[in-house]
């Protein structure tokens, strides 16, 4: 009768203590002291990924048993059953891991004098989501491929004025997604837009990096140079180191004033041709190319006459040719032949021409009357609106149309 009550207060004593139990059952004094025969611990997973939330552990014991985990803030212990038997399990709960780097924590249940442990593993988030940023070059798509650990879906929250995606959302497993920009980056430098991608309740970032798109820029428009040459400049803004070349080797780069913003200086030699001729000059650097197209006028064939005089006229004017005034020179005149030697003046009793200022300046314009007198009557007043094309030390030369021209000794 004894042993029955002892075996009833046991049982209730067990009772009590599953009852109460957070970690596991207090063991009775004499299994203190007995080493069980069965105690497996299998944990559902030991390498639980950075965003599995529960684990569940099962425990095999012929034993009472208890549960204790390592110090950790990121788990606990929670849903504990034990049996009758003394078999059981609890679940462990993780917080999601962050850190690219894994963490660990340590199961141990212990049962009389024996025990068994378990090591759990959390992977960090770059074991399946691991980019680390994604780099665009002009208007070329990406794609980020990963391992999600569930459906997710991303949306761009930086950069939406140039950056979009193709690909957002997707389910478990291997999977990707894809993102460029709307245009190529022609900015001085690169720019940077954010992606988020969703898992359940855990939001990852993903930077985006646009590249420069290698350009070299200009206002200039075709350059025109006259024939006597001289200096010309363009002005250019990049974002690249670049190279100058000249087609042809009457142009020669001579300056450059500035690195990213630059006012580039260039010498270009007379032509003494009458014909105009053309060059272009390429700037490359990286990708990118500009070229300035450039024309210098030819050499007015009036400047290779000498001998000064009225020496064309254009419409119904009278022109002063070899045989004296006639109509027959401006026809001669008209078709672009400028070789007229106007001086002889068999037939003439007065040419004068008045307004002149020996003094002027290369394109300064000049006004020229021009009277013709023969005898005492005047059969020719004109006043001619001239430009100055050229001048040496001695001689003056004016151009009111492409066929009335004026040498004007000083």
């Amino acid at each position: 009768m004894t042993n029955t009550i002892i075996r009833k207060g046991l049982r209730i004593l067990a009772a009590l203590t599953v009852a109460g139990a957070v970690s596991g059952c207090d063991m009775l004094p004499f299994e203190a002291f007995q080493t069980p025969e069965v105690l497996a611990v299998t944990p559902s997973s030991i390498t639980p990924n950075a965003l599995q939330s529960t684990i569940y552990v099962s425990v095999q014991c012929d034993l009472k048993w208890k549960v204790e985990l390592s110090e950790v803030d990121w788990a606990k212990i929670e849903n504990l059953v034990i049996g009758s038997d003394n078999t059981g399990s609890f679940n462990i709960t993780l917080s999601p891991n962050m850190e690219k780097e894994s963490r660990e924590l340590t199961i141990t249940v212990k049962a009389g004098k024996g025990f068994a442990s378990s090591r759990i593993t959390q992977q960090g988030i770059d074991k399946f989501f691991n980019p680390g940023s994604v780099s665009l070059t002009g208007t070329n798509k990406a794609k980020v491929q990963f391992k999600a650990p569930c459906d997710w879906n991303a949306g761009v929250v930086s950069g939406n004025d140039w950056l979009s995606m193709e690909v957002g959302s997707g389910h478990a497993g291997d999977t990707y997604l894809t993102c460029y920009a709307k245009d190529p980056n022609e900015n001085v430098g690169s720019r940077e837009g954010m992606i988020k991608v969703k898992f359940g309740s855990i939001m990852l970032e993903l930077p985006v990096v646009q590249a420069q798109t290698d350009v070299i820029l200009s206002d200039n428009t075709p350059a025109e140079v006259d024939w006597k040459g001289g200096e010309f400049t363009v002005y250019t803004k990049t974002n690249v180191q670049y190279d100058i070349q000249c087609s042809a080797d009457w142009v020669r780069h001579t300056a450059t004033k500035a690195l990213n913003e630059a006012l580039e200086s260039f010498t270009v030699d007379p032509n003494e041709s009458t014909s105009s001729r053309t060059a272009t000059i390429t700037f490359k650097g990286g990708d990118a190319t500009y070229s300035v197209s450039l024309t210098q006028s030819g050499k007015d064939p009036f400047l290779s006459v000498t001998t000064p005089g009225f020496y064309g006229v254009k419409s119904i004017d009278y022109v002063l040719g070899q045989n004296g005034w006639n109509q027959a020179g401006r026809k001669a005149s008209l078709n672009g032949n400028l070789d007229l030697r106007l001086m002889n003046r068999a037939n003439l009793s007065v040419i004068s021409v008045s307004g002149i200022q020996t003094n002027a300046q290369e394109g300064a314009s000049v006004a020229v009357g021009v009277v013709l007198q023969t005898g005492n009557d005047e059969t020719l007043h004109t006043t001619y609106n001239c430009t100055v094309i050229g001048q040496s030390e001695e001689l003056l030369w004016l151009k009111a149309q492409p066929s009335t021209c004026f040498i004007v000794k000083k």
